[in-house]
């Protein structure tokens, strides 16, 4: 039994037209697939922004504020 040369096999390889064509359909994006996308990433955006917000609102919550202080009267000066 005769073992091919190395240009022998790779010659015989043979493509799937399926595989093909799913290639070419994900190198191609439509205009329709492209909105879908733009839309998903604006929402995780407003969502990330709005735990970010929750979690600095909650960490600033619990801060009192100063019992000591705060305005004096003015005394007019003559």
């Amino acid at each position: 039994e005769r073992i091919p040369d190395k240009d022998e096999v790779t010659s015989s390889i043979l493509v799937s037209p399926t595989t093909t064509a799913i290639a070419v359909r994900a190198g191609r994006s439509s205009s329709k697939e492209a909105v879908v996308k733009f839309i998903r990433q604006v929402l995780l955006a407003i969502s990330i922004a709005g735990m970010v917000a929750g979690v600095l609102r909650r960490r600033t919550k619990g801060v009192v504020a100063p019992q000591q202080g705060g305005w004096r009267e003015v005394t007019p000066q003559r």
